[in-house]
């Protein structure tokens, strides 16, 4: 299992996973060409692919939903449809348009949500730069059974010649969770009924304002001191 926080970068894995899988005659020589211009993914499937949907597909029983992972075991390209073995059990065969909204895609690499759950013998972990985090890092580090192997490279992960294992445990140390409006709203409002106690006001800011988002090269924002009119 190869995991990342990039769908551009998930892409450029998969194919070349495919491609490695070619060259050793692991995979069928038929290849049924797919481009999704919405999410600029152009793929080749061929027997022996592992795939996974992203898409909803048929109805009732027959559904397969999105998520669902398998192996093809057959492209036809004048019907234009590929055969996929479930890991769920099932087999079924789909119309894969050429152009368009594509139901499934290449599944040697996976975003590291989506793969939350999954379990590997061995995953390589390519935890990206910009969009690195503590709440990316579980899901990435949790996945192999055996083995996790973290992958960084001074480029992405060494900018200002920062060491790249130092720079991406200051990335995974910062926390993204997002807060609704509402949640600010209520906090403004608790501040204003607040305002006779200035010990409590600071308590509640600094409950809004303990995780700034992170700038490039993953430092924090510098703290700032709250007053009352702010």
């Amino acid at each position: 299992m190869v995991t990342d926080t990039a769908n551009q970068v998930i892409d450029t894995l998969n194919r070349g996973a495919q491609a490695i899988r070619v060259e050793a005659g692991e995979l069928g020589a038929d290849a049924l060409a797919a481009h999704d211009p919405d999410v600029r993914r152009r793929e080749e499937l061929r027997a022996g692919d592992r795939i996974a949907f992203v898409d909803n597909v048929g109805k009732g029983a027959e559904q397969v939903r999105n998520g669902a992972r398998g192996t093809l075991t057959a492209v036809d390209l004048q019907a234009r449809t590929a055969t996929v073995e479930l890991d769920a059990g099932r087999t079924v065969t789909i119309k894969v348009p050429e152009s368009g909204r594509q139901p499934l895609r290449l599944a040697y690499a996976g975003h590291t949500m989506r793969v939350q759950g999954a379990e590997a013998d061995v995953a390589l972990v390519l935890p990206g730069a910009a969009h690195a985090s503590r709440q990316g890092a579980y899901p990435m580090l949790s996945r192999g059974r055996g083995e996790v192997h973290v992958f960084v490279d001074r480029e992405h992960h060494g900018a200002d010649g920062r060491d790249p294992l130092e720079a991406l445990a200051e990335r995974w140390s910062i926390s993204t969770v997002k807060r609704t409006a509402t949640t600010h709203r209520d906090l403004h409002e608790r501040l204003a009924a607040d305002r006779d106690t200035g010990g409590q006001e600071r308590a509640c800011a600094s409950q809004v304002w303990e995780a700034p988002e992170p700038s490039w090269g993953g430092r924090q924002e510098p703290e700032r001191e709250w007053s009352h009119e702010e």
